[in-house]
């Protein structure tokens, strides 16, 4: 079918905060409120819980519109101190092939394994990182039919640092030979596993796109065309195409409890705070 240019926008469902776990009702006011199927082009959904997807409200709403793909991100660090109210890789991965099943083609679906983070726990003690886990995660994610992982080393934003000061750990921010030599190991695994591997915002690789209009427009199943025009404010090295973010950090701060997340994370100690529509879900 050729292919024809619309304004129709991509909804991102959102790089700010995990909106399919804890803000399910916020999401689906909106899409039904400003966002029914025939006035979007595509939704482009981020998340650590794809389960959330697979049962309602979302499953029912999400299926109306004509391409939803989806970023699953698996670390290896769910249920830690790091991720601390994020489940644990094994669960989310079983979830992929019925997320797969859902969304309509592996195509639709990627893994990020993202962040790598490196640590140390103690004064002049071993690095740690959740390197490790690449390629079990990896791997696993091919299994399922995913072809695609995306990857970046962890930033090292000044609060972030701060964060990890503030309970006892040293946030690593690897430089020059020792970056270069995780980013090349990060290229090995993901060729061992077979899968496809794109760098989200790493000057020493080439830029990517998480939104990626050329992507989508081959994607949707009646050939309409996305929007190429660069993403306004993101990071340096950044390739993503413009889309709309359905959260925002201020109302919708995220109690997954990431520690190494630059937005506005919630720790288990402090209670969700509503969203515009309502309150974060808590179960």
């Amino acid at each position: 079918m050729p292919s024809r240019t619309t304004g129709l926008p991509v909804l991102s469902v959102s790089r700010r905060t995990d909106m399919v776990r804890w803000y399910p009702g916020d999401l689906v006011r909106t899409l039904e409120a400003r966002y029914p199927p025939d006035k979007v082009h595509s939704i482009v959904v981020v998340t650590k819980f794809p389960e959330a997807m697979l049962k309602e409200p979302l499953i029912s709403v999400l299926g109306r519109y004509d391409l939803v793909t989806a970023q699953v991100t698996i670390t290896g660090l769910g249920g830690t101190r790091f991720e601390p109210r994020v489940p644990p890789a094994e669960k989310t991965l079983r979830s992929l092939p019925r997320l797969i099943d859902l969304l309509g083609s592996p195509e639709r679906v990627s893994v990020r394994i993202d962040p790598i983070l490196h640590w140390r726990e103690e004064d002049d003690g071993p690095v740690r990182s959740n390197l490790g886990f690449f390629r079990e995660i990896a791997e696993e994610a091919r299994r399922s039919g995913v072809g695609l992982v995306k990857t970046s080393l962890a930033s090292a934003y000044s609060k972030v640092v701060r964060r990890f000061r503030e309970r006892g750990l040293e946030f690593v921010d690897p430089a020059g030979q020792q970056r270069e030599r995780a980013v090349a190991t990060l290229e090995k695994e993901a060729a061992a596993a077979g899968l496809s591997l794109e760098f989200c915002c790493e000057g020493t690789r080439p830029p990517r796109a998480c939104v990626d209009g050329r992507l989508l427009t081959r994607l949707h199943p009646l050939g309409l065309v996305a929007s190429r025009e660069q993403a306004a404010g993101q990071r340096a090295h950044c390739g993503c195409t413009r889309s709309i973010d359905l959260a925002w950090y201020s109302s919708h701060p995220c109690p997954s409890g990431c520690l190494y997340c630059y937005a506005n994370p919630l720790f288990p100690d402090a209670r969700p705070r509503p969203g515009p529509g309502g309150k974060a879900a808590d179960k």
